[in-house]
């Protein structure tokens, strides 16, 4: 009897079915015995899901060899030195920002290096893409002009349409990837075309579900409809390229490579003209919004801003306790992109654990704007190390609450190398960590030399009598901090007297907390 091969070819594009696409892969066509050959970004896949049945195979990035078997195989012999020599030198080939390897590595991207560098004029010093965005934006503009430079000997109406149109095939990305949908058709366009040209028709359609897009897209400007109708032209001609017809009526079709959708989505992002769904906040994203998250990041504050703006967001204050879901990794990606856009933000009771308080450790080192920042009942454990060694190199926040987070004699000693060097940070709450005396014997000599903390929390830290030594010693030539809570510990008569003692010659301390010591 013949046997078929299945192959499902990403299936993390499947956005919101996804979940159920794999649910019927593994627990229906599977234990049927179907031999299947499905494959994934790592993004999101549930390993578990696929352990019966299937056998896991990770695809290394192309060597350099394979990389210049291909050069050689698109431009011929004696036409590629300089491409070769730029794909060699990792200073100025874009990195992938998670595995710090070349992107050229990946297929796709050494395809579009390789037709970017054969759009280049003749003798002309053409600049090569440092970044992912720039990879994406040189090449999607190669092929946009391409289809310009034809449509120039058409009328000349049709060519002014040309930068509305490359606006409207930008925010028609967004409403697709908005929607988490590989395939779109007339509503996304009918969205994209309000949300650039009529966003009070928008807002008002969103208001009353169930309202027709098309027909208030009838009271869009001629300019507007101009551009809607020649995408639509172009799209059911096949005259453009970053567009795949799939079906003419209903119209139905898909970016040539999801990797396209979210680049032009990050860009839509960006320009602050474009609001997400309710319910669909940034920060409860799951793995389809990945690599929009990878390639944002790369445009700093401008992502960052852009996701506030499409959240509806206000100000520069953002409460997020006990907030974060979806996926784990995508969702810190989006923290971290936050950052930087904002003055105060609450992450407290949302579990990040180590490795997602290493990657806000790690944000926090490049940013300038947060002031107060609330990481508190978070499990982060060893990666308190990492939040430490970015309190050393901040100079911008001033309150830091990192309490409940089972830090320890460890990370106790972090935090206090970090007070001897960070002069910007005027309250810390490390409350319930457990430090014990190590801990808070090396707080308290940073104390000795610290000038900037005003307000400082050791409650419930298992400091004992030594602890309870060094922070009255500290106490006596400290002259900047005024609320010291040390409740809950074991000071025993040494520590009290210790204490005591040093308010006799301390000036500053105004309220000390020594509740059930």
């Amino acid at each position: 009897a013949r046997r078929a091969l299945v192959l499902l070819d990403g299936i993390d594009e499947g956005g919101k079915a996804r979940n159920e696409i794999e649910r019927h892969v593994t627990e229906v066509l599977a234990p049927q015995g179907h031999v299947m050959l499905v494959t994934s970004r790592p993004a999101g896949l549930n390993e578990d899901r696929f352990r019966h049945h299937f056998e896991r195979v990770q695809l290394e990035p192309l060597s350099e060899a394979q990389q210049k078997a291909v050069v050689l195989k698109r431009l011929g012999e004696g036409k590629h030195s300089e491409l070769l020599e730029y794909l060699s030198n990792p200073e100025r080939v874009p990195l992938d920002n998670e595995t710090q390897q070349r992107v050229t590595g990946n297929p796709l991207m050494l395809s579009m290096v390789i037709s970017i560098f054969q759009s280049k004029r003749k003798g002309a010093e053409t600049t090569m893409p440092t970044t992912i965005t720039e990879l994406y934006e040189m090449a999607s503009k190669a092929m946009l002009e391409r289809v310009d430079r034809k449509e120039r000997g058409a009328a000349a109406s049709a060519a002014s349409v040309m930068p509305l149109l490359t606006s409207l095939l930008e925010a028609t990305f967004f409403e697709a990837h908005a929607a988490e949908v590989r395939d779109f058709g007339d509503e996304q366009l009918n969205r994209a075309a309000l949300a650039l040209f009529a966003p009070d028709k928008l807002k008002e359609l969103e208001q009353h579900p169930g309202s027709s897009s098309e027909v208030a897209c009838t009271e869009l400007s001629a300019e507007a409809k101009a551009a809607l109708d020649a995408l639509r032209q172009r799209v059911a001609q096949d005259r453009l390229p970053l567009l795949s017809l799939l079906e003419p009526e209903p119209l139905r079709m898909q970016s040539s490579h999801l990797s396209f959708q979210e680049y032009f989505t990050v860009r839509a992002i960006c320009t602050q003209n474009h609001r997400l769904p309710r319910g669909s906040p940034p920060w409860k994203w799951g793995p389809f919004w990945a690599n929009v998250v990878k390639i944002g990041r790369e445009n700093g504050t401008e992502f960052g801003s852009g996701l506030l703006h499409a959240a509806d967001v206000e100000g520069d204050e953002l409460n997020l306790s006990g907030e974060l879901g979806g996926d784990r990794q995508t969702v810190v990606g989006v923290v971290c992109a936050l950052l930087g856009s904002l003055r105060a933000l609450d992450l407290s009771h949302n579990e990040l654990g180590p490795e997602g308080g290493e990657a806000v450790a790690e944000a926090l080192k490049v940013n300038g704007s947060l002031t107060i920042l609330d990481l508190s009942y978070n499990k982060f454990g060893v990666a308190s190390l990492a939040i430490a060694d970015a309190l050393r190199v901040s100079g911008s926040l001033t309150s830091l609450d990192i309490g409940f987070n089972e830090i320890g004699p460890e990370g106790g000693a972090a935090v206090a190398e970090a007070l001897k060097v960070n002069s910007s940070l005027t309250e810390l709450i490390l409350y319930d960590n457990q430090i014990g005396d190590e801990g808070a014997k090396l707080i308290g000599a940073a104390l000795a030399v610290n000038g900037s903390l005003t307000n400082l929390n050791l409650a419930a830290n298992a400091i004992g009598e030594a602890g309870g030594k060094t922070i009255g010693e500290a106490l006596r030539v400290n002259s900047s901090l005024a609320v010291l809570y040390l409740g809950s510990n074991k000071l025993g008569p040494k520590g009290g007297v210790a204490i005591a003692d040093a308010l006799k010659v301390n000036d500053s301390l105004t309220n000390l907390n020594l509740n059930n010591c």
